[in-house]
């Protein structure tokens, strides 16, 4: 059989998979398939108690120093959906769609095995087999006896935006295709809140019975280039969709006032437009949140074959799997390997033999479309309507990062105090002493993901765009502290930033009579870690993009006696042109829905910057409270005039009353 060269395999996908993980079997992608528009579809083979990530490279020349391939990890947490497993890659929030990209190379690990428990979760409706059309509300019910994480809802294993109540989610299935979709959601349970103190928490993730819908609409594929187009950069917005028969259509763009800033209209069985930001003539209109709407009605002319697809279609002849060593080598059919074989160094992927073939003759791939009449499609005629809502440029930034501390292990020593006594020289945490021998642990916080990833979806979802989520150790000193320092402050390139990590206040004072509060990064890589004293950042830069909020979803950080006596002696780290800082005074407690819920608050409901703080504290702590051993008190500190801001309306820093201090109690033990 012909063999040929990595380098002429010219695929605008190539899916490997990772060795044997936790003495299970190895996910072997089985199936690749797209989407009318563009999405990738990835199947593997999966053991039931498992759960998984995905891994993407966009060239096989983006590598680590080392040589190995820099991955850029796209989705994890996803638990095994039987024997079998899929998800999809949409190019959801911030990462580029898969569409474009010239190639994308995948790969699926495993990430953990779930700690079975009485978790359930189900689609309660829509029903199995019913045909829907326009805007449909899903209801997902889940229950356990652990503490419950809120639910995820998938379309074809794309993850959906968020639901506002947790049990209901909203649904254009005018954004998708024509034809047959499988709907199921996702429970996750831990067996206690993550704190400070807690070790051995366990979690288990399960996913609901499959819902096959049809969708069946007039209008289908609405969507638009951006999620947040910039004209200044040269952008325009293509709003596109496709219709199920000829229609006569109008194209409205609508204010927050819902006045139609600009209208356009047209004929056919699609519709494209490139908006260039501005109103009808020409005329400038403000940076904001727009809604795109669409009219459709079907019209006498004769309909036109369109592109659309009825079900996911796969990648058209595909024979067998291929295999190609990863430091170079001929592709050969993935069979020839024998049983047992050590697959690691290897990437796999589906191909036929036709494309083998004329792999070094043509860049292009059959993208798995194929072409369907719109009386093949099951979709209605008449009239419909659709709305999707875009931004002409973000409403604002946001920066974000967090720890694991995903080695439970890593021990370090207190920091010194610079006394000379012996029984003074580490500074002791929490209200105990610290001595030479002392050594500080790090509890695991898987909590501190679901935070910050639900803040980011939550942020996104509310027009702001997400700059920066940076995770573990991607999360360095050097990167937070002030530029005094030395360091690069990363959370002053953003207006809103939200740092999750472990820390303690000092029971002692420093040698020059400061009493500080200290966080605590740690390197997994280095197997170490290190802590940051509060006074080692400096919040707050001027500007477009200018910090003005920041939150420390942190223990004990603004423990009043230490807060105390850091602004005493001028240490806070709040400059003029910071509004607020938002944290904990107590041990604060990681819980679920904590991110979501502060980031609804903020966006959706617009409520001021600290009462979306204190009010997501309160609502996380009501649904979630297993084993909080304590009173949890969230306080903040800035500008007394600031303590009515919302993102949308605030102050300029009055700095001349000098740093105010409130605390607010947001849950009460017992």
């Amino acid at each position: 059989m012909k063999k040929l060269k990595l380098v002429g395999l010219l695929f605008g996908i190539l899916a490997v998979f990772t060795g044997q993980v936790f003495c299970q079997n190895a996910p072997v992608i089985t199936k690749v398939n797209t989407t009318p528009n563009k999405n990738i579809q990835i199947h593997w083979t999966s053991d039931t108690n498992l759960f998984y990530k995905i891994d993407a490279v966009d060239t096989l020349e983006t590598t680590n120093p080392d040589g190995t391939l820099a991955w850029t990890n796209l989705y994890d947490d996803y638990p095994a959906q039987g024997t079998n497993t899929f998800w999809m890659d949409a190019g959801d929030y911030n990462r580029i769609h898969p569409k474009d990209t010239f190639t994308r190379f995948y790969r699926v690990a495993v990430e953990g095995t779930n700690t079975p428990d009485d978790l359930t979760i189900s689609v309660i409706s829509p029903t199995n087999g019913s045909v829907v059309s326009g805007n449909i509300t899903v209801t997902v019910s889940q229950s356990g006896s652990n503490v419950l994480n809120a639910p995820l809802l998938y379309l074809d294993g794309q993850e959906m935006n968020p639901s506002a109540d947790g049990s209901n989610f909203v649904i254009n299935t005018c954004e998708s295709w024509n034809g047959q979709h499988t709907l199921f959601a996702v429970a996750k349970s831990q067996s206690g809140l993550e704190s400070r103190n807690t070790f051995g928490i366990t979690y288990n993730r399960i996913p609901s019975p499959f819902v096959t819908l049809s969708f069946s609409n007039l209008i289908s594929d609405f969507s638009f280039s951006h999620e947040f187009f910039q004209p200044s950069l040269g952008q325009t917005q293509n709003v596109s969709a496709l219709f199920a028969a000829n229609c006569d259509w109008t194209l409205q763009i609508l204010d927050d006032d819902s006045n139609a800033v600009r209208t356009v209209t047209g004929s056919g069985t699609n519709m494209s437009f490139d908006w260039d930001g501005t109103g009808d003539g020409g005329t400038n209109i403000p940076d904001g949140d727009y809604v795109f709407h669409i009219n459709a009605t079907t019209n006498s002319d004769s309909p036109m074959s369109m592109m659309m697809s009825p079900s996911l279609s796969f990648i058209d002849d595909i024979t067998e799997l291929w295999a190609v060593p990863v430091n170079g080598g001929d592709a050969v059919p993935f069979k020839i390997y024998p049983a047992g074989f050590d697959t690691n160094n290897l990437y796999i992927f589906p191909a036929s033999d036709s494309e083998m073939e004329s792999a070094f003759e043509s860049s292009d791939i059959d993208d798995g479309e194929e072409t369907f009449s719109p009386d093949d499609s099951g979709a209605t005629g008449g009239n419909q309507d659709s709305d999707k809502n875009g931004n002409k440029n973000a409403l604002g930034t946001v920066g974000i990062a967090y720890q694991q501390y995903l080695n439970p292990n890593i021990m370090t020593h207190l920091p010194k105090s610079g006394w000379p006594l012996i029984d003074m020289a580490y500074v002791g945490m929490d209200g105990a002493n610290g001595t030479a021998s002392t050594l500080v642990g790090f509890p695991t916080i898987e909590g501190t993901k679901r935070e910050a990833d639900d803040f980011a979806k939550g942020m996104t979802q509310g027009k702001y765009f997400v700059a920066f989520e940076k995770a573990d150790d991607e999360v360095t000193i050097n990167d937070l502290k002030s530029t005094s320092q030395g360091g690069n402050s990363i959370f002053n390139s953003v207006n809103l930033g939200y740092l999750a990590l472990h820390g303690n206040y000092g029971t002692i004072a420093e040698s020059d009579n400061v009493k500080y509060t200290y966080l605590w990064v740690m390197n997994l890589a280095g197997n170490s870690a290190n802590y940051l004293r509060l006074s080692d950042f400096d919040f707050g830069s001027a500007g477009t993009n200018g910090l003005k909020w920041m939150t420390l979803a942190c223990c004990n950080l603004l423990y009043q006696p230490n807060y105390n006596s850091m602004k005493s002696a001028n240490k806070m780290p709040i400059n003029s042109n910071l509004h607020i800082l938002l944290g904990s005074s107590t041990i604060f407690w990681s819980t679920p829905n904590l991110g979501f819920n502060y980031a609804y608050n903020l966006t959706w409901e617009n409520q001021q910057i600290i009462a979306a703080w204190v009010n997501a504290g309160q609502l996380s702590y009501q649904e979630n409270h297993k084993n909080i051993t304590n009173t949890i008190v969230y306080a903040y500190s800035g500008w007394a005039n600031c303590f009515a801001d919302t993102l949308k309306v605030y102050q300029t820093p009055n700095t001349s009353g000098g740093l105010a201090y409130r605390t607010n109690v947001v849950f009460t033990y017992p």
